[in-house]
C-alpha cells in the first residue's frame, strides 16, 4: 500500500535574524585539479589572444569572479597579486613548508607587505612601480603536511613544532598577518594535536573535505552516496573542530589565548576531467 502523502510548507520570515554571515564564507580555492588552472583561470594553448588580460589571465573568468561570483577571498598556493587585484578578491597565500624554507617564507611576507628599506620590499617597489605594499593578510602554514603525497610530510608533533617556529618568525616581520594552521578534516588526532600546540600561535585552523575523487571513487559504485552525504561529513568536521578549539583554549589557559576560527579552505567533489 502506498504511503500517504504529506503536505509540506516553508515559512520565510525576513525579520528573524539568526546571526551575521561572515563575508569570507563566499570564498574559493583554486588548484591544479582537472582544468581549473590551465584552461580555467589561465589560458591554454588553443585560447584566443583576445581572451587574455594584460596580467595573463582569461578575461571571461576574471569577469565571472569579479562581477558574478563576487568572491571575497581566493586561496591559491603561490598566488598572483595582480590577478587578485584584477578580480577584486583578497589573496590567501599558502606557504611551502615541504620543499621551502623559513627564509623563503619570510622573504615572501617581506616582499608582499614590507614597508622598510629591505631587499625584497624594494624589489616589490621596482616590480610594481608603486610604494604601497600588497598587504596580503592570509598566510597558510603549509598544506596537507600530514599526507604521503606531500614532499617532506611530517608527523603531527613535528609539524606543530615547525609551525610554532615559523609563526613566531613571520609575526616578527609583520604582526598584522593572519596565520592558518594546516589541519586535516577536523575529526582526527592530527587536528587535536595541532590545536593543542598552536592555539597561541595561529588565528585560523584549516580543514579539508572532498566528497569524491573522480574515477578512483566512481569505480566502487558509491559515488552518488558520497556526493549526497558528503555535506554531513563536512558539518561534522566543523562541529568537532569547534570542540577541539574550545578544549585547546581551556587546557592552555583561555585567558592567554584568543578564539581561533575555522578556515574550511578545500571542499566539494573533484572530477579530474573538468
Amino acid at each position: 500500500q502506498p504511503a500517504a502523502s504529506i503536505d509540506a510548507a516553508i515559512h520565510i520570515d525576513p525579520q528573524r535574524q539568526v546571526g551575521q554571515v561572515d563575508n569570507r564564507v563566499f570564498s574559493s580555492f583554486i588548484e591544479h585539479l582537472g582544468k581549473c588552472i590551465y584552461g580555467g583561470v589561465l589560458p591554454y594553448k588553443d585560447d584566443r589572444a583576445e581572451l587574455i588580460s594584460e596580467s595573463g589571465f582569461r578575461r571571461d573568468v576574471l569577469d565571472l569572479v569579479r562581477n558574478d561570483m563576487k568572491l571575497s577571498v581566493v586561496r591559491w598556493p603561490g598566488g598572483n597579486f595582480v590577478s587578485c587585484r584584477d578580480a577584486n578578491v583578497e589573496p590567501y597565500i599558502c606557504l611551502n613548508m615541504g620543499t621551502g624554507t623559513l627564509e623563503d617564507a619570510l622573504d615572501w611576507v617581506d616582499y608582499c607587505n614590507g614597508t622598510g628599506n629591505t631587499y625584497w620590499a624594494n624589489k616589490r617597489r621596482e616590480n610594481s612601480g608603486a610604494e604601497a605594499p600588497y598587504n596580503v593578510k592570509y598566510w597558510g602554514l603549509g598544506n596537507e603536511m600530514y599526507g604521503p603525497w606531500t614532499i617532506n610530510n611530517l608527523t603531527a608533533d613535528e609539524y606543530t613544532r615547525k609551525a610554532q617556529q615559523w609563526a613566531h618568525a613571520l609575526k616578527l616581520v609583520d604582526p598584522s598577518i593572519t596565520l592558518i594552521s594546516s589541519g586535516q578534516n577536523g575529526y582526527n588526532l592530527w587536528d587535536a594535536t595541532l590545536l593543542q600546540g598552536l592555539v597561541k600561535f595561529v588565528d585560523l585552523h584549516s580543514i579539508h573535505n572532498f566528497s569524491g575523487f573522480g574515477e578512483r571513487d566512481r569505480s566502487d559504485g558509491k559515488d552518488y552516496e558520497r556526493r549526497v552525504f558528503g555535506t554531513e561529513a563536512a558539518e561534522k568536521g566543523i562541529q568537532i573542530t569547534r570542540s577541539l578549539i574550545d578544549l585547546a583554549r581551556i587546557e592552555n589557559g583561555s585567558e592567554k589565548t584568543k578564539p581561533i576560527k575555522i578556515s574550511f579552505d578545500e571542499w566539494g567533489p573533484w572530477d579530474e576531467t573538468k
